[in-house]
């Protein structure tokens, strides 16, 4: 696929990792998908741009103080940052942080919906998103787990424009986002088999193997909490904690 010069409104652009070792974290994740590393100072701690193909494809960092675990945010892409944090507001989610100034990059904001999910807005600046989506070792699906999927449905429709297609997948309901007519995530419904986890999101990286970057991934000290799994007519895919306990998902996908 060729590189992504800029997302569209409405859709994901990024993901960034925020985790309480840097260092470790940089290891696993450029040995499991053979990414490169590009550094880049922030006013108050280093964050890392990862690459595929010799372009940024997520970042990462450890801040001073980490405010939660270690764990993955999904950003959006908006065409104003301040006007999508208000619609959110309005819609009965929240905004925990900013919308703020990353430097020259951009600007964004730190959300929840009204299930608690968290997710954030992405005003680019000179930074766009991810270079390169939906091939080996990069973003290519964006889930969210939801412990109320109506009250979710009908925030991102109000904030984002989503139209919500649900219909059976696996022997249960999914629910299919669309921007216009083209899929930009999925939702499923949280049941007691999830235990006490809150709502959350979950990014998938595109792998050519699923048992192989599931092994590797063990072998690097990351756990599989779900191991590589068939969902027919889509493809292959395995959950798993990095070391330093993030969650992530991979995807082999049927073409």
């Amino acid at each position: 696929m060729p590189e992504v010069k800029r997302h569209k409104p409405g859709t994901f652009c990024w993901t960034d990792l925020t985790t309480s070792d840097l260092e470790g974290a940089r290891v696993f994740y450029s040995e499991l998908f053979n990414w490169g590393l590009r550094e880049s100072e922030s006013s108050d701690h280093t964050y890392t741009m990862m690459q595929a193909g010799g372009v940024d494809v997520v970042g990462m960092g450890q801040p001073p103080e980490l405010h939660g675990p270690p764990a993955w945010l999904c950003m959006i892409s908006v065409a104003d940052v301040d006007a999508a944090a208000a619609k959110v507001r309005e819609a009965g989610g929240v905004v925990h942080e900013g919308p703020f100034a990353v430097d020259d990059a951009g600007r964004m904001a730190v959300c929840a919906d009204p299930s608690g999910a968290t997710f954030g807005l992405w005003e680019a600046g000179i930074h766009q998103g991810a270079g390169r989506v939906n091939e080996p070792s990069t973003p290519c699906w964006y889930e969210l787990a939801s412990r109320d999927t109506a009250a979710s449905a009908a925030f991102f429709k109000e904030v984002l424009g989503w139209e919500a297609q649900s219909g059976p997948m696996g022997g249960a309901v999914y629910t299919t986002f669309l921007r216009g007519p083209a899929p930009v995530a999925g939702m499923l419904a949280m049941t007691e088999e999830w235990g006490d986890a809150p709502s959350h999101w979950m990014v998938y990286f595109q792998v050519a193997s699923c048992e192989e970057t599931a092994q590797r991934a063990a072998s690097l000290g990351g756990e599989v909490c779900v191991p590589p799994t068939e969902i027919a007519g889509v493809g292959r895919f395995a959950v798993i904690t990095d070391p330093q306990g993030a969650v992530f998902s991979i995807m082999q996908m049927h073409r």
